[in-house]
């Protein structure tokens, strides 16, 4: 089984994948190859130097995410492009990984699962939240940005309101609801529905 696992910046997707790892669930972390294939596929190096230019490659073997960044940021056509370019690459890549996987089941985690059209290839979704102060306050200690940069971010994602319609489990990242139990939970859940 595919389970796809998802939620906003600061939700606590590297935490909860984590867990699972522990339990022995192959976990496939999207955002991670993502940003590998534009470092060292040569083919998505090309593709996205000719998209936006050399500035978003200002050293060789060097790939600026800020600048991309900022580049598609408040510009839904140029997104729009970047997605194009790089997740047929991205899925290429879950393909051959989940074809050398033996679990009854694994996780694709994404931050972008439904926007990106991902779960409709999935079994089941797992959506994690938290209130947007925690998770504002997560990333400003992760990532050292400002309040005003994470609430832009949050602004410009799905709200978990639109992705719990997706869900087939939530697990709530609140540091009130202990984690372990949640994920345990849908372990056991998803094991007995192999």
């Amino acid at each position: 089984m595919i389970i796809g696992i998802t939620g906003g910046i600061g939700s606590g997707k590297t935490i909860v994948c984590e867990m699972f790892k522990q339990l022995g669930v192959p976990v496939f972390n999207a955002d991670k190859v993502a940003r590998d294939l534009m470092l060292n596929n040569q083919e998505v190096y090309s593709l996205l130097q000719a998209q936006f230019g050399e500035t978003i490659f200002p050293l060789i073997g060097q790939f600026d995410k800020v600048h991309l960044s900022q580049l598609v940021f408040n510009n839904p056509d140029e997104l729009s492009q970047l997605n194009s370019i790089v997740h047929p690459f991205v899925r290429n890549a879950f393909t051959h990984w989940k074809e050398q996987q033996t679990a009854p089941y694994i996780l694709h985690e994404a931050a972008i699962l439904i926007e990106s059209g991902f779960n409709k290839l999935c079994d089941k979704v797992i959506v994690i939240e938290a209130t947007q102060d925690l998770r504002i306050e997560r990333v400003t200690a992760r990532d050292g940005k400002s309040m005003e940069e994470v609430v832009a971010i949050i602004q410009q994602q799905m709200s978990d309101e639109e992705r719990r319609k997706h869900a087939n489990y939530t697990i709530i990242n609140n540091e009130i609801s202990p984690l372990l139990p949640q994920v345990l939970t849908i372990h056991e859940t998803l094991l007995a529905n192999v």
